[in-house]
């Protein structure tokens, strides 16, 4: 709306309906963009409010409108698109997961950017990899499922997302664990790295208030799954592939994604990564006509389900708060 010069106003109010959703062909000198004279700018359709030409492209990247398969397409961000079906019916939802995911209210959290830990492996210990080898200077999204997912197999962290304090650890906790258990901020945490490992000597800790964050964002897009699923008339076993999209979803571990409940329990063969599909969706639909037809198409025929107005939705999104007992 903004880019194309259109009052947005109508997406900040009930029922935020935008105020157009077919695909628009305009010049690129008119919007301002520096381009041959005769250079075309195509933006692409919506289904809904918030449910954009993003989500359409990364259907037509994906094909899913012309596969047999059931396939759950979830592109993970502050807003978490997902897509449900196959060629003969299509549905979507947008949940507000909120911004952890993306490494924001989280104590120490940041884009993956240098000096973001993006992977974490607990055993015996910790260990962490940080993006460009240099020392930690935060954690990014794919950081904080790592090691939410680590707390829970080694029993730190449970199922309600509780921090556990070291008198409470079963007996046969690595010790080097249980020295990792401490307060901070007067709130429970785990300390993730140590002063002489971080940048600036700032010893970085993961606390309990990252934990609830992780656990309403997971809990949004888990609910909007569940929802989906059951309007779409199937169970999780329905599913023959879960499609991660998207920068998040590309670098997310599928077996740690669904240890904490984000996506289905399912096989991990069944779980695929597709990078960055919004992406690929607009480079396709910019080299073929037919290509664009096919997105406009897609964004007709896919049906919208509104989460929120779902009777079942605050209950599912309770249910989904707590992690899977493994």
């Amino acid at each position: 709306h903004i880019f194309l010069k259109v009052d947005p106003s109508c997406l900040g109010a009930l029922p935020f309906e935008p105020a157009f959703k077919n695909a628009v062909t305009a010049g690129a000198k008119e919007l301002g963009i520096e381009a041959h004279p005769d250079a075309k700018v195509y933006v692409f359709p919506s289904v809904a409010g918030f449910v954009g030409g993003d989500t359409v492209a990364v259907i037509l990247a994906a094909q899913m409108h012309k596969s047999d398969k059931v396939r759950l397409a979830i592109d993970i961000g502050t807003n978490g698109e997902i897509v449900l079906g196959n060629k003969k019916r299509l549905i979507c939802a947008s949940t507000a997961a909120g911004p952890a995911f993306e490494g924001c209210r989280i104590s120490r959290g940041m884009r993956a950017a240098i000096g973001a830990i993006d992977k974490v492996r607990l055993d015996a210990d910790v260990e962490t990899d940080v993006i460009g080898g240099v020392p930690a200077t935060g954690i990014c999204g794919t950081g904080v499922v790592d090691a939410v997912a680590g707390l829970l197999d080694t029993g730190v962290l449970d199922e309600t997302g509780r921090i556990l304090e070291t008198k409470e650890m079963k007996e046969g906790t690595s010790v080097k664990l249980l020295e990792r258990l401490v307060k901070q901020d007067k709130q429970q945490a785990f300390l993730l790295v140590e002063g002489e490992k971080a940048f600036e000597k700032k010893p970085l800790f993961l606390t309990q208030k990252d934990v609830r964050e992780l656990q309403v964002a997971k809990a949004a897009i888990a609910a909007g799954i569940k929802i989906l699923l059951k309007e779409y008339g199937i169970d999780e076993s329905g599913v023959d592939e879960i499609l991660l999209a998207g920068a998040f979803g590309n670098f997310i571990h599928p077996g740690n994604a669904r240890r904490i409940g984000l996506i289905p329990h399912m096989q991990l063969s069944k779980v695929r990564s597709i990078g960055n599909a919004a992406l690929a969706g607009s480079a396709m639909a910019l080299l073929s006509r037919d290509l664009r037809r096919e997105a406009e198409s897609i964004a007709v025929s896919t049906g919208y389900v509104e989460i929120a107005n779902s009777p079942d939705f605050n209950e599912t999104f309770v249910d989904a708060m707590e992690f899977p007992v493994k």
